[in-house]
């Protein structure tokens, strides 16, 4: 179940572009059966129902649990490529993740330009783990 819950979780800043309207009632629910998760709730059928319900969902939702960081496909991109190290110490740098103090929020700064969002759910400024 802990990969169904970190699907959910990592899943949330992504709805609006993968169900367009249907996004805020997608995010209720899950942050939802998040918070019975977090209470030690078994909710792992009830996720998998709502990452399988839209396609588009569906598909985000396996290519993610395919990886084995279980980083968003944008992520992935990032860190799958190809890379040719020039001589030195130098080395890629992957991409950040914060999360919500409560534990149902997953956000990737791909670069130190994008500020840090808050959680929707508990309005609190996500943090480095």
């Amino acid at each position: 179940m802990d990969d169904i819950v970190d699907v959910a979780r990592t899943i949330r800043p992504y709805l609006s572009e993968l169900v367009g309207a249907e996004a805020d009632a997608y995010d209720r629910e899950l942050a939802d059966l998040l918070a019975e998760a977090r209470d030690g709730r078994d909710v792992g059928d009830q996720l998998t129902a709502v990452l399988t319900r839209s396609a588009a969902v569906h598909a985000w939702a396996a290519r993610v649990l395919e990886n084995e960081r279980h980083l968003p496909p944008e992520i992935q991109q990032i860190t799958e490529r190809g890379y040719q190290p020039l001589p030195g110490l130098g080395e890629p740098v992957d991409a950040a993740r914060y999360e919500c103090p409560h534990g149902d929020y997953v956000w990737y700064r791909i670069s130190v330009g994008f500020p840090v969002p808050t959680c929707p759910t508990h309005r609190l400024l996500l943090v480095a783990p």
